[in-house]
This record gives C-alpha cells, structure tokens and sequence, in this order.
C-alpha cells in the first residue's frame, strides 16, 4: 500500500507540475502575440533590430512548452504511457538544449561586449525619427538613461537622422525645451548609452540564467517522475484511480 501511496503521489504531482508548464507556455506564447501586434520597443531592439523574429520565436517557443505541459498533464492523470514516454523524451531534449545553450553563453561570454556595440551602431544608423521600432527603440533607451549616441554624441554625426536634418541631434540626446544641436553640445547628454545598455542587458540575463538554472532542476524532477510512472504502468503495478 505503501508503494502505491508513493506512486500515487507522485502521479498527481506530476500533473500539478504540467498544469504550471502550461501556464508558462501559454503566458509566452501571450508576450509573444502581444509583441507581433504592439511591435513593442525596448532595449533589445537597440542591439538587434530583427524584432519581428523575437515575437514568432516566443510564439514557437511557447506553443511548444504548452503542447509538452498538456501531454504531461493528459499522460500523468490518465496514466497513458505513450504521452508520458512523449512528455518525457520532449523535456529531456529541452533539457540538453537548455545546457548546450548555458555552455555556449558562457564560452562566448567575452564577446558580448562586441556584439552590443555593433549591433548599437548598426540600428543607431538606421534611425529616421519616423516612428519606427528603432526610433523609439532609442527614444526610450536616450531619455532612460540620459545618453546620447553608441559612445558619445558624436555618432549621429554619420547617421541616417543628420543627413536629413543636418547639425541636430535627437530630441531625446536633451532635456525638453533646449537645441538639441552640434553647435549646442552643452545641451547634449555627453555620456554614450553602450555602457548603460551593456549593463542593463547584463542585470537581465542574470536574471533570465537564474530562471532558467530554476526551470532546469524542475525538469529533472519531471523526467524522473515521468519515467517512474512509465515503468510502473509498464509492470501493470499501478493501482488506477
């Protein structure tokens, strides 16, 4: 009795488990509709403007971990092997994709700071103070943190936005009510934003690492409970409920 207590137990956590897989899953797949429809600017757009991709891959991303809650869910309540044996094998290649990921953030850690500045001076560019993902993209991150330009205000000298409006610099690289002009450049923020957003995109993987290193031990339990419940409907042990 005492065994199929643990069995037991085991198989409705497994179910409670699945119900927040899915809940996550359904909540990304939620950012990631919302991101195709608001095409929402943030500080990621200032490094890589390929916004659009980031919205359809949280769209995939979530489906998927939805998909693998509900089979976890249907596979653990019903006890039916061959959605565990799915659930299983699915969480397990997360999982290996999970730490193959880790492992290569960590060797190419030294070129972040590479990346963000070229990715910064390649969007600062292609600003037009149109309304664009990219203008507010460095409309918010400007007025956020009191910067102006990649490394100083003297990159929009080469830009898309001073070759149509020459000798000025964005609204945003000011405080409001100044010239936000070359020929003022006491009115300019001296200081260039890369640092500020090196540091801010350095503070959210922390703590996207720290989730994911959370999400990862969970897994681990999942596949373990998983298996235990497949092969223990396998021997036909299992007293149904």
């Amino acid at each position: 009795m005492a065994v199929k207590g643990c069995y037991s137990c085991i198989k409705y956590l497994l179910f409670i488990f699945n119900i927040l897989f899915w809940i996550i899953g359904m909540g990304i797949l939620g950012l990631g509709i919302y991101s195709e429809v608001e095409k929402r600017s943030d500080v990621v757009t200032i490094v890589d403007d390929s916004e659009d991709a980031y919205g359809g891959l949280m769209i995939g991303v979530g489906t998927f971990i939805a998909l693998v809650g509900f089979a976890g869910c249907f596979g653990a309540l019903r006890e039916n092997r061959s959605c565990l044996i799915f659930y299983g094998t699915m969480v397990t290649i997360v999982f290996v994709l999970q730490v193959v990921a880790g492992g290569l953030a960590y060797r190419y850690r030294d070129k972040l700071d590479t990346t963000v500045q070229d990715g910064m001076m390649r969007t600062l560019g292609k600003y037009t103070d149109k309304s664009t993902a990219i203008d507010k993209a460095w409309l918010y991150v400007q007025g956020k943190f009191k910067c102006c330009g990649v490394n100083n205000y003297t990159d929009w000298q080469n830009s898309t936005f001073t070759e149509e409006n020459p000798g000025m610099v964005p609204p945003s690289c000011c405080d409001s009510n100044v010239t936000c002009a070359f020929s003022h450049s006491q009115n300019i923020y001296q200081q260039g934003c890369y640092e500020k957003v090196l540091n801010d995109l350095r503070d959210d993987w922390k703590i996207l690492a720290g989730v994911g290193i959370g999400i990862a031990a969970v897994q681990v339990f999942g596949i373990f409970f998983s298996c235990a419940l497949q092969a223990n409907i396998k021997k036909g042990e299992y007293v149904y409920v």
